[in-house]
Parts: C-alpha cells; sequence; structure tokens
C-alpha cells in the first residue's frame, strides 16, 4: 500500500518554494528569485527541472536553496 506523506514547507525572506514537472518541492533562494520568476513566465519547465536539479538535497540542506 503506498503512504501518502505530506510535507511542511516553509520559505524564509523572499524565497520562494516551487514544485517542478517531476514533482520534487524546491526552496529558491531569494537571490535567484527573479531568475526562476522569469523562467516561470516563459513557460520554461526544462529550465525549472535544470535548475532543481542543481539544488542541495534536504539531506544536505544548505542556506543556499534546497530540494525536497
Amino acid at each position: 500500500m503506498k503512504e501518502n506523506i505530506k510535507k511542511q514547507v516553509e520559505a524564509e525572506g523572499g524565497e520562494l518554494i516551487l514544485r517542478n514537472s517531476y514533482g520534487d518541492i524546491a526552496i529558491v533562494p531569494t537571490k535567484h528569485r527573479l531568475e526562476v520568476e522569469g523562467m516561470i513566465k516563459d513557460n520554461c519547465h526544462h529550465c525549472i527541472d535544470s535548475y532543481v536539479s542543481r539544488l542541495p538535497k534536504y539531506k544536505d540542506y544548505a542556506e543556499d536553496g534546497s530540494i525536497y
């Protein structure tokens, strides 16, 4: 049986929380917010996926963004 686990993800200040096309939840640091918002505006899903893939994983949490 597949268990449905809900996670609460919180961002600070000007950070941006988003979900990429693979279902990953990412926290985008403030310094990259405008860049990623441009990707969203341009509907460039592969750009967002590429950006998110470069973020550290939750287990390696860093101040410069994370992916869950």
